[in-house]
Parts: C-alpha cells; sequence; structure tokens
C-alpha cells in the first residue's frame, strides 16, 4: 500500500518535476550537465545492490524522514519549487529504502543514494551566491600569478592585458566542475569502500582540487593573453576550450590520488529481521496527508489582481526640459522563466540610458527569479554585489536595495534591486521566498531600476538616485496594491 500511495505521489509530481530537471541539466552554460550521467550510472546500481543487500529492523523514529519529503513535495507542487521537490523526492527515496529494509539496508545503499543526491541542481540563487566569490578567488589566482604589465580595472573581473581586454566571465568560476567532480570523487570513495570519515574528507577534496585547477587555468589564459594577444584565448579557441577540459582532467586526477591514498576500512554488516507493520502504516498515513495537500493546493487557485504601473513617459531633467522614454517588451525567455501575471517595462533617453522594470504575479505559477538569472541570459557578467539604503525612499518601499554592478563587451551598468511578497518590500532574495511561501495568496513583485557606469560608480548611484525620485510616485502606487 506504501509503494503504490508512493508512486501516486511520483506521478502527482513528475510533470513537474521531470520538466525542471530536464531544463536545469540541458541549460546552456548551467552546472549540472552531469545529471543525466549519474542516473544512467546509479538507477542499475541501486536495483542490482538492493538485490543483494542486508535488512534490519526498521523504528518509527526513522519514518521522520518522510515529513520533510512530504513538505518539499508539497511545495513543488503548490508553489513550483523544483529544488524543493528534488529534494523531497530524494528523501521519500531514502525513507522507502528505510521502511523496506530499516537501516542496514539504507547503509548498504547509501553509497548509490549519496550518487543520486548529486544529480539534483541546486537553487538559482545558492549558484549565482556561489559563482561570484568563485570566480573572485580565480581571478585573484591568475592576477598573482600574470606577467608584468597586467592590471585589473577596478574591482570588475576585467584584466588589462597587452593592450586588450580579458573578461574573467561566470562559466570561468569554476562552479560546474567542482559539481560535477562532487559526484566524482563521491563514486571513487564508494567503489574503494572508504570508511566514514575518510569518505567525508574525499569528497571535500573535489572542490578544492577544481578551484585549484581553474585557478591555474585562469593564470594560464592571462599568460597567453600577455603573449599572444586577447584574442588568441578567446572563448571557441583551442586554447580556451581545451584548458577548461584540461582543467577539469587536472581536478579529478588530484581527487582520484587523495582518495588513492586513503585506506579502505571494514564495514560491519547489521543483520535484523523485517520491518515493523507501524513502519507502513506511519509512511502510509504520511503519503496520504500529502496527496490530501496535494489536492488542496490544486483546487484553490489563486486569482491574481490586475496592477497598473504607469512609470512617467517623460523623466524632468530641469525647467523646460526633460527625457522622453519608450516601452519595452519583456525578452520571451524572460517572460518563460518569470511566468508573471503582468510587468511594465520602461527605457528612457538615447540607447535607453536609463530603465525601469516592474514585474508582478500571484498563485503557483509565478516563478519569480533573481534578476541576476535574467541579466546572464542577455550576456550580463555580475562584477559586484552589496546591500545599501534606499536613498530616495518612499511609502512602500523597502528599506535596503540590492545593488548590481553588471559588465559585458560594450559597456558597464549599475542597478539596483528590491522584492515584495506578503505585503512586504525587502532587498533579501531570501526574505522575499520566505514572504512568498508564507502568504501565497498575496501578490509577489520583483523591482529594478538600473543606469550606465560610464563616468564611475558614485556619478551613476546620483543618477540612480535621481531616477528613483522620479519613480516613487508610480512605484508608490502599484505597491499599495500588491
Amino acid at each position: 500500500m506504501a509503494v503504490g500511495l508512493s508512486l501516486v505521489v511520483v506521478v502527482v509530481c513528475c510533470h513537474q518535476l521531470g520538466g525542471w530537471l530536464l531544463d536545469r541539466w540541458t541549460e546552456e552554460h548551467g552546472a549540472f550537465g552531469h545529471g543525466p550521467l549519474v542516473l544512467l550510472v546509479a538507477v542499475p546500481w541501486l536495483l542490482l545492490a538492493a538485490r543483494g543487500a542486508p535488512r534490519g529492523k526498521g523504528v518509527f523514529p526513522e519514518l521522520l524522514l518522510a515529513l520533510p519529503a512530504f513538505l518539499l513535495l508539497w511545495l513543488l507542487v503548490a508553489r513550483g519549487s523544483g529544488s524543493a521537490g528534488a529534494l523531497g523526492a530524494w528523501l521519500l527515496l531514502l525513507t522507502l529504502c528505510t521502511a523496506a529494509g530499516g537501516t542496514a539496508f539504507v547503509r548498504a545503499l547509501f553509497p548509490v543514494l549519496g550518487l543520486l543526491f548529486f544529480a539534483m541542481p541546486w537553487p538559482l540563487k545558492f549558484v549565482d551566491d556561489l559563482s561570484l566569490p568563485l570566480k573572485e578567488l580565480a581571478l585573484r589566482m591568475g592576477f598573482l600569478l600574470a606577467p608584468e604589465g597586467v592590471t585589473r580595472e577596478g574591482e570588475s573581473a576585467t584584466l588589462l592585458v597587452n593592450g586588450g581586454e580579458l573578461l574573467v566571465g561566470d562559466v570561468c568560476s569554476g562552479l560546474r566542475s567542482s559539481v560535477s567532480l562532487l559526484a566524482v570523487a563521491w563514486l571513487f570513495a564508494a567503489l574503494l569502500r572508504l570508511s566514514r570519515w575518510r569518505f567525508v574528507l574525499a569528497v571535500l577534496v573535489a572542490p578544492l582540487a577544481a578551484v585549484f585547477a581553474n585557478g591555474l587555468r585562469v593564470a594560464a589564459l592571462v599568460q597567453v593573453a600577455a603573449e599572444r594577444g586577447v584574442d588568441a584565448c578567446a572563448p571557441g579557441t583551442w586554447v580556451h576550450d581545451g584548458s577548461g577540459i584540461a582543467a577539469f582532467v587536472l581536478a579529478a586526477a588530484l581527487v582520484f590520488l587523495a582518495i588513492r591514498g586513503a585506506k579502505a576500512a571494514p564495514r560491519a554488516v547489521v543483520q535484523g529481521t523485517e520491518s515493523p507493520r507501524r513502519v507502513y502504516f506511519a509512511l502510509t498515513a504520511g503519503i496520504a496527508l500529502s496527496l490530501m495537500l496535494f489536492a488542496k493546493s490544486g483546487t484553490d487557485g489563486v486569482v491574481s489582481i490586475p496592477v497598473e504601473v504607469h512609470f512617467p513617459e517623460r523623466l524632468e531633467l530641469g525647467p523646460g526640459q526633460s527625457l522622453s522614454g519608450r516601452e519595452v517588451e519583456l525578452e520571451p525567455s524572460t517572460r518563460a522563466l518569470l511566468r508573471p501575471t503582468g510587468w511594465s517595462y520602461r527605457a528612457w533617453g538615447a540607447d535607453d540610458r536609463y530603465t525601469a522594470c516592474l514585474v508582478h504575479g500571484s498563485g503557483r505559477e509565478v516563478r519569480l527569479h533573481a534578476p541576476e538569472i535574467c541579466y546572464r541570459g542577455a550576456g550580463w557578467e555580475v562584477v559586484a554585489t552589496t546591500d545599501l539604503p534606499l536613498p530616495e525612499p518612499f511609502e512602500g518601499g523597502p528599506a535596503k536595495v540590492s545593488e548590481l554592478l553588471l559588465a559585458r563587451p560594450e559597456g558597464r551598468r549599475l542597478s539596483w534591486v528590491f522584492y515584495r511578497a506578503g505585503g512586504t518590500s525587502t532587498h533579501s532574495y531570501n526574505s522575499f521566498v520566505w514572504n512568498a511561501l508564507w502568504q501565497p495568496a498575496k501578490s509577489q513583485a520583483l523591482i529594478f531600476v538600473s543606469a550606465p557606469v560610464d563616468e564611475g560608480l558614485d556619478a551613476a548611484r546620483i543618477e540612480l538616485r535621481w531616477l528613483m525620485r522620479q519613480l516613487a510616485p508610480a512605484l508608490d502606487h502599484a505597491l499599495r496594491k500588491l
């Protein structure tokens, strides 16, 4: 009965979780392209290992794993959180293994269960938060080993080399290598049957090796750029792409050597009896409750309240002077990612010097993400992030805004970002997510404004302060309804 209801839960979640996993596994420059390969290795291994694994005695407290599993799966269906759903599916599998054979069964299967864990994509915001410091670390290592004459442009990710500019992008952060090497290290350690602590230490070596190898790669590219020019190591050249492969091979070799140096320790096999009936009863009751929550979340649709945002058609520059604007269409890819109910996007001045956007929505379908993701999709590199007090406070606005310094070959821009959910405005994406989960019936909104950085950061901040002063009445009117 428990297994049957579990399959129903999987079917209910499959259409959402499967599509989300496929998108994250196949996205360009994504960090989780290794996911399908992990499944190809882990699924046959799991089936084979389950046949000969010892079965022990299940105990009721172990079934507490089912509670967070059902909650996370509910977040997938009710709020569309793919990361929560993937973790919930993994915990449900772990719970079923506990019910089937107790701790002895789970211990025998844990190497392959742990490998499946590394196939799950991480939340996009978490990936973004890791990418920037890793990129900075690789940049500093490359700059430290760079030859004389190489300089760094301020605090940006651009190195001035041999009369050209070498931009260390987000894909050069080493995050992809670190994530995939975690799975490789786990597989190596599992096959060598290391003891528990040696197992953990071996896996921890993987990200360190990836960061070290990636730093050497950046240093090598800087050396090539200094000798042959930046075009010699541009993306698509054999130097750029080949160095990425070489860095991964070097990191994998370091991981293997570290794991090979750890001595294996014998593992005790725990024998026992089959799990008691109360384990299956608790699991069945939990799954049934989860199905009730799924059904309730599917029928209690949230009706979105239309919100019209009237940004000014012209910005006032002074007595008798103004700057005309135009409506900007939200990119189809951005709409597909965010799934908003509505939006207002406007640009002012020559070459769209100033921009402002408010995207809003409510219900289970909306997927408002941190704007860093959309910026990267448009070719921008997030060079630096910081939080600062809102210079022009207005009613309904946040106390602080999140500031993003963006760069691409055409130039740099400064963007101020904040969110609104549950009737509260905040600069923190994490607070926004919790407010949206806690009060799903209320609308959500993502607001950002931007200006070019052509005369320094201080000048760009002055321009954004002026822009926020112009937009405050329109934002205040809209945020009162959200």
